[in-house]
């Protein structure tokens, strides 16, 4: 998975009734009933019960999709994040 891809889960019998939106380090944004918008891990028991898949809906023309950054700048943007966010 690339940040940016969809994450889907079946929150309710038999059928996706959830997304989000990968965002790296296994975690993800989506909108929570009861907290609004969220970031969670993909491993949280809950989530990794109901996981179905993920899509990528959009590929730029210039090919900067898909590519992974280089290490200086994965370890400088999970810095921030983790001290944002926390760890999850």
């Amino acid at each position: 998975m690339m940040p940016g891809d969809l994450v889907f889960f079946e929150t309710e019998r038999d059928h996706i009734s959830h997304v989000g939106i990968f965002v790296g380090f296994n975690s993800f944004v989506h909108a929570s009933s009861s907290q609004g918008v969220i970031i969670s891990g993909l491993s949280e028991e809950y989530w990794a019960k109901r996981f179905v898949g993920c899509k990528r809906v959009l590929d730029l023309p210039d090919g900067k999709t898909g590519k992974k950054p280089d290490k200086k700048s994965e370890r400088k943007w999970e810095a921030e994040y983790k001290k944002k966010y926390g760890h999850k």
